[in-house]
């Protein structure tokens, strides 16, 4: 009898030492498979994000390897409260990139069909001019750059660049604009980008 008495808190001891291991050893792989998941989850949307949103990119990556180094170090409880809202962060992270490429492309197509003509209107008249004799100077260095960063930025939109194509288109804009009043060329603003 005495033996049972001293076995049954050994056997409770025991049990309570598994019941122990056995939750924390649920939270390291919870934690882990979270993890796994938000990595594989944010592969395919980083490098979209990247391109349109590079500081929230930034910070849910930050955020995923904050999770990942409290995994290593042992924190699982705390790698698992981290790892649980990275899926919040991945999906608000490719809507907003998707959003400001949506804006990129908008903006773009507002250039391609205001630029074309304003650029076809100041190389008339540069042409006339040059022809008369009567172009001021510099006016044809100014046109060559702004035909040339056009070409540029035809070229980033083609090969999937937004953001340069409309950097760039934006500041044809404003040379082809600043072109035309010198030149007394009259013309509606192209639409705002």
């Amino acid at each position: 009898m005495n033996r049972r008495k001293l076995a049954l808190p050994a056997i409770a001891v025991v049990l309570l030492l598994i019941v122990t291991a056995a939750c924390g050893n649920g939270e390291k792989v919870s934690a882990q498979a979270a993890i796994s998941a938000a990595q594989t989850a944010f592969g395919p949307v980083k490098s979209l994000s990247e391109k349109y949103v590079p500081e929230q990119t930034a910070a849910v990556e930050a955020s995923i390897n904050s999770a990942q180094t409290a995994y290593n170090n042992g924190d699982y409880s705390g790698a698992l409260t981290s790892a649980k809202a990275l899926p919040g962060q991945i999906t608000d992270l490719a809507a907003a990139a998707k959003a400001k490429k949506d804006e990129f492309t908008k903006q773009w197509n507002d250039l391609s069909s205001s630029l074309p003509p304003l650029l076809s209107s100041v190389s008339a008249k540069v042409s006339q001019l040059s022809a008369a004799h009567k172009l001021p100077a510099a006016t044809n260095d100014q046109y060559t750059s702004a035909k040339s960063l056009w070409d540029a930025a035809t070229a980033a939109f083609s090969s999937g660049d937004l953001p340069t194509a409309v950097t760039d288109g934006n500041s044809v804009k404003e040379k082809l604009l600043a072109l035309a009043q010198m030149l007394h060329i009259k013309v509606a603003a192209p639409a705002a980008s």
